[in-house]
């Protein structure tokens, strides 16, 4: 028994990719096209998906917002793990990346249960007025605008749903006075982390997966 996490080689998050976060041919055809087209290397981890879709099948969400959805990958992952009623809005500001997203949903058959919305989210999620609660609100986005999509989730997320983040961990320099990444984006992430903590309304964890993904649970 140890109190610290074990240190995932290379080796171990092979194994653990291959028989926990399987990436199907089409998953990985749609990385592959990802970069083809010029998007950048970013998106969630395989095991960051995995359990994404862990949580929307052990608790039946149907209704998710994402906030930058970049080629699809997280979006699709997690339509994919819904309900047949279920309905995701996939936020991106790029249009040809809301393009390249569409084609995606299409070839995965997902047109039912994912709509694609080519828009900057803080102005979206200022005039969104829905006709329900929603289950999850993933956030992928600009790291300067995190407090921003967690405080306009408090007003779009049902009693026992689910803010997530991803990149809690800052890029891995969460803890670095003079991080060789961007330092606003790094004091973003630190200072939303504290802010989040702090929010007597929600319970907050974060996974060691990925880059680290922020969980947050409206009580």
């Amino acid at each position: 028994m140890s109190s610290y996490p074990t240190p995932i080689t290379e080796d171990i998050f092979n194994y653990i990719k291959s028989n926990f976060a399987p990436e199907d041919d089409f998953l990985k055809r749609l990385k592959s096209e990802s970069l083809a087209k010029g998007l950048p290397e970013i998106t969630i981890s395989a095991d960051q998906a995995r359990y994404l879709q862990f949580l929307i099948r052990a608790l039946n969400f149907k209704n998710i917002i994402e906030v930058g959805s970049l080629g699809g990958y997280s979006a699709i992952s997690m339509a994919r793990a819904m309900p047949d009623d279920g309905h995701l809005i996939a936020i991106e500001i790029n249009s040809n990346y809301a393009e390249f997203i569409r084609k995606q949903v299409s070839n995965a058959g997902l047109e039912n249960k994912i709509e694609v919305v080519n828009a900057d989210a803080k102005d979206y999620l200022s005039n969104f007025k829905p006709d329900c609660y929603y289950d999850l609100i993933f956030v992928d986005a600009d790291k300067i605008n995190y407090r921003f999509y967690f405080d306009k989730s408090r007003e779009l997320l049902r009693q026992g749903g689910i803010f997530s983040a991803d990149n809690g961990l800052a890029f891995g320099e969460i803890v670095e006075d003079n991080p060789n990444r961007n330092l606003r984006e790094v004091m973003a992430i630190r200072e939303f982390n504290e802010y989040l903590i702090n929010q007597n309304d929600y319970y907050t964890c974060l996974l060691t997966i990925g880059d680290g993904l922020i969980l947050s649970l409206k009580l």
